[in-house]
């Protein structure tokens, strides 16, 4: 499959925005409450790319046959105890249509590639305990579990997500 990657800007805060929602809405299904999901605003995401892409947060397009079939949303660590030197992606989501066709690896090997370039030395990522699937491919590009947890709120729900580290 042909595909082409680019650097996203806030214009393309609906494309990212689209790609997010249609993911949750089957990835998460059965992980997260289906009443949070279900009344989740399609268009959630808009304003916050709109205002922190460029700024603080960095974002790119894996588009397929002129499609945009996945993103990814980046930047240095916030976390306080990560040295300057932690590259943190934040988001990375695919269609459903895409899921399997063997394309996220190299929208991860660009961002692994931008991250370094950056000067960090390590890439961290956070994934929901329950999604395993997303966990097997992390692997698969040579992420580590490590003993880090995050505890959140979705609706009424409580989530715990693993961080996830590489050596870049």
């Amino acid at each position: 499959m042909q595909y082409t990657i680019y650097q996203a800007s806030a214009q393309h805060a609906q494309i990212l925005n689209d790609i997010h929602y249609k993911s949750w809405m089957v990835c998460y299904r059965g992980m997260l409450d289906d009443d949070f999901l279900d009344t989740m605003d399609s268009q959630r995401w808009i304003n916050p790319f709109q205002k922190m892409i460029g700024e603080s947060l960095y974002a790119a397009v894996l588009e397929t046959d002129g499609r945009p079939a996945g993103c990814v949303t980046y930047r240095l660590s916030d976390q306080p105890y990560d040295n300057q030197r932690t590259g943190e992606i934040v988001s990375f989501y695919f269609l459903p249509d895409f899921w399997g066709e063997g394309i996220a690896a190299p929208l991860m090997q660009w961002v692994l590639t931008e991250l370094k370039q950056m000067g960090c030395i390590y890439a961290s990522l956070w994934v929901l305990k329950q999604n395993q699937r997303a966990q097997r491919f992390y692997k698969k590009m040579g992420f580590l579990l490590t003993s880090e947890l995050l505890y959140s709120d979705m609706g009424r729900q409580k989530t715990t997500d693993f961080r996830m580290m590489k050596a870049l």
